[in-house]
């Protein structure tokens, strides 16, 4: 019932009906259709790489990129439509981020500016990348949820509950999706970036809706982790992390522990210089009055309560009070009395 026709009658020609309503054939074709998309994207990922690597920033060669670029996208729309199941398998729609988009915009971003006579382009040129990225993972999402029948936005409502996954299609349709919005979140980040900016309220937002489309896989608590980590947001930092660790999904454990490690690492240095800098300054403070004391311009005041115990502040010129010889200070004057001279021989 995927099956996807149109396809296979552009790829292949006009076949039988009857043939297609028979389920192995069906299958047998789809197989078929999801090799030839696959051994075009492999063409396709030659010519781009050609392209990237013959001065892709200059003026004459910047289109051709983008035209071959948008190619390969589709081709990979195709393959992923056609057997959406062999595709997540195979993760088809990582390679397709990463040969697309990452790679492109890494290029663009190592270019030197001396070797470019258009240098001040560059970054505009990121940008056409990105904000074409986005345009074209919004209209895959749709495309998903028009062949599988899902509706993403219902899944962003916290106030009703999620709609239930009728066959497995529509699980990979919807983790598909979660993809995308992972990915919309990566473009955000980037444009961020090449903006010199620090505003990733719109990455966030991209991260979140795609936990909230699939929240078993742990790869959106990564991402949102990964944000955190670089907004200085060390504790949603931690949270995201475990997170991630009790998701279901398998992800790269490894990697994660070794984030948290991290961070327990810096919090531990971090307290143990807190730690030697307030010591050292209750040091320093101790030494400084003691300095006072000796030198005469502190007074030591003795106050005696009426239970008999005594207790003592140190004034300096500035009539600033500060705690002596470790005598509480810590008492209201309803509870002490002024001693006299002669008393305080007898203390």
């Amino acid at each position: 019932q995927f099956f996807n026709y149109d396809l296979w009658h552009q790829t292949y020609g006009q076949i039988n009906n009857e043939t297609c309503m028979q389920a192995v054939q069906a299958i047998q074709f789809r197989k078929q259709a999801y090799d030839y998309w696959m051994s075009q994207i492999q063409n396709m990922e030659r010519s781009l790489s050609i392209y990237l690597k013959n001065s892709p920033y200059m003026e004459a060669n910047f289109p051709r990129m983008m035209e071959a670029k948008t190619a390969l996208q589709q081709a990979y729309v195709h393959a992923m439509m056609t057997d959406i199941e062999t595709s997540l398998t195979r993760n088809l729609d990582a390679t397709l981020w990463k040969c697309c988009f990452h790679d492109v915009i890494e290029i663009f971003r190592h270019i030197e500016p001396d070797k470019s006579s258009a240098s001040g382009n560059i970054k505009a040129m990121i940008r056409t990348i990105i904000d074409d990225g986005e345009k074209f993972f919004l209209a895959f999402i749709r495309q998903l949820e028009s062949a599988f029948g899902l509706d993403t936005r219902l899944y962003f409502n916290p106030n009703i509950y999620p709609p239930e996954i009728t066959n497995v299609y529509m699980k990979y349709a919807l983790l598909c999706a979660q993809h995308c919005y992972l990915n919309m979140g990566d473009l955000a980040r980037y444009k961020e970036n090449n903006m010199n900016g620090n505003d990733y309220s719109q990455a966030r937002k991209y991260y979140l809706n795609a936990r909230s489309l699939y929240p078993k896989n742990g790869k959106a608590y990564k991402q949102l982790a990964i944000l955190a980590c670089i907004t200085h947001r060390r504790l949603d930092c931690v949270y995201y992390y475990v997170r991630a660790l009790a998701t279901t999904t398998t992800i790269q454990t490894d990697n994660i522990r070794q984030s948290l490690m991290s961070l327990f690492d810096e919090a531990r240095r971090r307290l143990d210089m807190f730690e030697k800098d307030l010591s050292k300054d209750m040091k320093d403070r101790e030494k400084k009055n003691e300095r006072k004391i000796r030198s005469g311009n502190q007074k030591l005041e003795i106050w005696k309560r009426t239970d008999g115990s005594v207790c003592g502040t140190s004034t300096d010129e500035n009539n600033s009070t500060t705690n002596n010889n470790g005598f509480d200070t810590s008492v209201s004057q309803q509870e002490v009395r002024i001693v006299s001279v002669d008393q305080l021989e007898n203390i």
